[in-house]
């Protein structure tokens, strides 16, 4: 690691001098990117102790903007998404290591809002629903693995207000 430390995020990774970083897991790695102002400011690439891509991340004047991308150890996109102002905006997806869609929906101001679908590994639908101000609200079904409804419920402002449960796949209890 170098000397110095340059610039430390809000979730206590710490970027030094020679272009190395480590976070709290004592994971390490290597980044390009430009310190303004004791800010991150303008493209920043990171990548993983084995030299793959970790993120492309976008920042002005030290807050996130744009198009943020982060990807797997094995090469393959982890999530995506963007920012305004340092908060989530737009719509951001998720993915397995395998490269499957894991979730998708929406966000606005650094909340989840509108519809969201989270899904198997098998591609199948796991759950959906929607968010109001970072809440689930209204209608939402989850799924087995095997695509069979298996619970459907209305929720408000994050709570739970009744549901029904469809039964039992073979194998849960």
């Amino acid at each position: 690691m170098g000397k110095n430390i340059v610039y430390t995020n809000d979730s206590g990774w710490k970027y030094y001098d020679d272009g190395t970083w480590a976070d709290d897991d004592s994971n390490t790695g290597t980044y390009n990117g430009t310190i303004k102002n004791g800010k991150p400011d303008g493209v920043w690439l990171e990548f993983y102790k084995n030299g793959s891509r970790y993120s492309e991340e976008n920042y002005r004047d030290g807050k996130q903007e744009g198009a943020w991308k982060y990807y797997h150890e094995n090469g393959n996109l982890s999530w995506e998404g963007s920012f305004k102002g340092g908060a989530q905006e737009g719509e951001w997806k998720v993915y397995y290591a395998g490269g499957g869609l894991k979730a998708q929906g929406y966000g606005t101001a650094g909340k989840e809002e509108g519809g969201w679908k989270s899904y198997y590994e098998n591609g199948k639908l796991c759950e959906e629903g929607n968010f109001r101000d970072g809440k689930q609200e209204g209608i939402w079904k989850y799924y087995y693995e095997s695509g069979k409804l298996k619970w459907e419920g209305t929720y408000r402002n994050g709570e739970p207000e009744g549901g029904k449960e469809y039964g039992k796949e073979y194998g849960d209890e």
